[in-house]
């Protein structure tokens, strides 16, 4: 990996009270870049992280869903 690569992390819930904040941490450092697994990526809170945080990347479906989740975690350096 060159060192101007950002890794990738997954993140289930970042749409949530706990999630938004830790995004927005992650974000700042622009080290990362950040998948977001939501239900619905029409969501207001899913396009205002998308509109404030250009790193992240919305994937939508549920935590529940295998398809959701193995597009998620799709070469990800941490969850």
């Amino acid at each position: 990996m060159s060192t101007n690569e950002k890794q990738t992390i997954a993140i289930i819930g970042g749409t949530g009270a706990m999630g938004r904040p830790i995004i927005a941490l992650l974000d700042q450092t622009n080290r990362y870049q950040l998948r977001v697994l939501t239900r619905n990526t029409k969501s207001e809170q899913a396009v205002n992280l998308a509109k404030n945080h250009r790193s992240v990347e919305l994937i939508e479906g549920n935590y529940n869903e295998e398809a959701a989740v193995r597009k998620l975690l799709t070469s990800v350096h941490g969850v």
